[in-house]
């Protein structure tokens, strides 16, 4: 069996009757087809400032109750509740200018099987993603 091995990558192993991705193993002559598809992820970094400015908006109610016993909307105009309030949107913004411009793209091997679709791989490296369909697909042509 290692001798006709088309692919042995990590968790991956595609031979001409078998596809194993890490502990689940498909039998090549069950698989209808295969795509592969790129997947706009979140950005970590944009993650990170989505919190922050959740946390600074989260700290402007507070000190902004804290230093005044008026309404939510007078707390706003208030001292360090503004700055905070202005930090917020400020990081929210930048969040998104980032996530826009810099989305994290992992690509999706997707087997179509008569049980459904399933997702055998997801990576970020969409070079390994592609190695492994063109394995599959050599099994493909080997099996008929």
């Amino acid at each position: 069996m290692a001798d006709d091995l088309l692919l042995s990558t990590g968790d991956v192993e595609i031979s001409p009757r078998v596809a194993r991705f890490g502990a689940t193993a498909y039998q090549v002559a069950n698989i209808e087809s295969l795509t592969v598809e790129r997947r706009r992820r979140m950005n970590l970094f944009a993650l990170s400032l989505f919190c922050f400015s959740l946390g600074f908006l989260i700290s402007g109610v507070a000190v902004g109750g804290y230093l005044s016993g008026l309404t939510w909307w007078e707390q706003i105009r208030t001292g360090p509740a503004v700055y905070l309030f202005g930090a917020a949107v400020v990081f929210w913004i930048i969040g998104m200018l980032i996530q826009l411009a810099r989305p994290r793209i992992s690509s999706a091997l997707t087997l179509k099987t008569a049980s459904g679709d399933i997702d055998a791989l997801v990576s970020d490296d969409g070079e390994n993603v592609v190695a492994v369909q063109r394995a599959l697909e050599e099994a493909f042509s080997r099996r008929a």
